[in-house]
């Protein structure tokens, strides 16, 4: 991007301390329920699991509540933690959230649960999403009554461009 660095030292550490304390919250919670039931090989992945989409879904949503994303413009240069928390948002959506649930194995219902849980809002009515459609910052976007999102759909209301991040509904 215009040979500018998008990605800063103080980025680069904020995002693996988040993502250490979401494995440390999924694995003391694995570690205290492997103290209450016996759990094998397969339930203590499939807990496991279950924990780092419980933290991840947690921290979100503190970033949301801590440091909202209103629509604007805003730059790498004066806003930094504007893009900091937008890019945070983003890389533990992809890595904990969406590329588990895109393969088409966890179930639709689940889907819709992490989107409106993330912030996605829905008129009434119902709202379907196929295993491959992806919906970057849902915070930003309202689905309306009835509305399908088809295969390989990309909602991106979120725009990075050269130290230039645009936010629209």
């Amino acid at each position: 991007v215009a040979g500018r660095p998008l990605l800063r030292s103080a980025d680069i550490f904020l995002t693996v301390l988040a993502e250490a304390l979401i494995f440390s919250l999924a694995s003391l919670g694995v570690w205290v329920l492997s103290r209450l039931v016996s759990l094998d090989l397969f339930l203590g992945m499939v807990s496991f699991y279950g924990f780092m989409v419980g933290s991840t879904l947690a921290v979100l949503a503190g970033l949301r509540r801590l440091w909202p994303l209103p629509e604007g413009e805003y730059y790498q240069e004066k806003d930094g933690r504007v893009l900091l928390v937008w890019k945070l948002h983003a890389f533990l959506c992809i890595t904990n959230l969406f590329l588990h649930y895109q393969n088409g194995l966890v179930p639709p219902e689940f889907r819709r649960l992490f989107l409106r849980l993330l912030g996605l809002t829905t008129e009434r009515g119902r709202v379907r999403s196929l295993p491959c459609s992806l919906v970057a910052d849902p915070y930003m976007v309202t689905l309306e009554r009835d509305a399908s999102l088809g295969h390989d759909v990309l909602l991106l209301p979120g725009h990075l461009t050269g130290g230039r991040l645009q936010l629209r509904r």
